[in-house]
């Protein structure tokens, strides 16, 4: 496993403010993991299982993980051009970067769009994916973006968007010579 080293001092996460985050164990890693793979059809007995502890060290992991903001939710990936034949559009847009928090959480407001990622730098800072039912949805979807002061620089129509656990969290290719510890 390798392992990066942050750019940020200790107890401070990338804007400069004091970081409330926990380091991961391998446990942890490994839970996170396996609900990254597939979080709807995973038993924490499974989980418990995979990793050599108890169902309940799992529950609780889980627990803490959520309570600290590391698990932010369980999030479906839905076939909207399956389910009602709709459009999965990504727009690369612009904003001024002092105002990219306030404007991503108006973005959110348009009721076509359903995901905002804020980016460090760039001159598309703002991603907004948005569900339209045709081409003329997207246009009006668009010209709700500018009134926010939202400048779109490109857009693309989403084929298909495939989502996979991190690596490095899963289980070694090597086979462990001793099972994970619990200290908690």
């Amino acid at each position: 496993l390798q392992t990066y080293k942050s750019a940020w001092p200790a107890g401070m996460n990338m804007t400069g403010e004091a970081s409330d985050g926990i380091r991961l164990d391998d446990i942890d890693r490994r839970i996170v993991y396996a609900l990254m793979r597939d979080a709807r059809n995973t038993s924490a007995a499974e989980i418990a299982a995979d990793v050599s502890v108890s169902g309940a060290t799992v529950r609780n992991r889980i627990a803490r993980l959520e309570e600290h903001g590391i698990i932010e939710g369980y999030h479906p990936t839905i076939d909207f051009e399956r389910a009602d034949d709709l459009l999965l559009n990504l727009f690369l847009c612009h904003v001024q970067f002092d105002e990219i928090e306030r404007i991503a959480a108006q973005v959110g407001t348009i009721p076509s769009v359903i995901a905002v990622r804020e980016l460090l730098g760039g001159q598309t800072n703002l991603h907004v994916l948005v569900v339209g039912e045709d081409t003329g949805d997207l246009r009006r979807i668009g010209q709700e973006l500018s009134k926010f002061g939202v400048e779109i620089k490109d857009e693309f129509l989403v084929q298909r968007q495939i989502r996979f656990p991190y690596t490095p969290f899963g289980p070694s290719h090597e086979q462990r010579e001793e099972p994970l510890t619990d200290f908690i």
